[in-house]
């Protein structure tokens, strides 16, 4: 949670967020149910939609629960029915198309058309941070300098 968000919290609702939290826990609604609790904020207290978001989130710590990883994330959501799915995000995710812009493409046998809309006329495929090397950089620098 931002800051400003929490620093202003008092002025904008007559409470610092350790008093929400408080509220939230004696309340009754599970705080780890952040869908209930944010319910209640708005239907008891009027709660605005940030701020509702802000004190569910921090209850929710405060009674032990912590933000998923982003791998967490993807394996909850490539998990049971759609777990068919997961190799398809896997071999997307694996690769990047950096697209660039040239009107007058050097000679590599790494760029390749660009297929998609936009301005890109060209593309190079990376598969990993290693492929980002001297020929990369070079066509990063020509695109640029056509481009300015």
């Amino acid at each position: 949670m931002s800051a400003a968000l929490a620093g202003s919290m008092a002025e904008r609702t007559g409470r610092i967020l350790a008093e929400w939290v408080e509220l939230v826990r004696a309340a009754g609604p599970d705080p780890l149910d952040r869908n209930a609790v944010r319910a209640g904020l708005r239907d008891a207290h009027g709660v605005k939609q940030n701020t509702r978001w802000a004190i569910a989130g921090e209850a929710a710590r405060a009674a032990g629960w912590r933000e998923p990883t982003f791998e967490e994330h993807v394996d909850a959501q490539y998990a049971g029915t759609r777990a068919a799915l997961r190799p398809i995000y896997d071999r997307r995710a694996a690769r990047v198309e950096l697209g660039l812009r040239f009107d007058d493409p050097p000679a590599s046998a790494r760029l390749e058309p660009a297929k998609a809309p936009g301005q890109a006329t060209h593309r190079v495929v990376l598969r990993g941070p290693v492929e980002v090397d001297v020929e990369v950089e070079f066509l990063l620098r020509a695109a640029y300098e056509q481009n300015g």
